[in-house]
């Protein structure tokens, strides 16, 4: 499955963004992340049985982890 996320962040630079990307990639059940600072944009690919809610609980508190203040919001 394919999912689209919008970022909210005031100071989400490229550094960080590599940062929850990598993290994110070793969540189960993703397959893919791309994570865009410039675009403030979240592609997030998963297992056809993944638990998008889980998985959107755990990527949130990376980047609150990694960047204070940064959160994903569904398009």
């Amino acid at each position: 499955m394919k999912y689209k996320y919008n970022i909210e962040s005031e100071n989400l630079c490229p550094h960080c963004a590599t940062k929850i990307e990598d993290a994110m990639k070793k969540i189960d059940g993703v397959i893919d992340v791309n994570l865009s600072a410039l675009t403030r944009k979240l592609k997030l690919e998963t297992t056809d049985d993944a638990d998008i809610e889980n998985i959107m609980e755990e990527a949130n508190r990376l980047a609150e982890k990694y960047e204070p203040g940064t959160n994903f919001v569904k398009k």
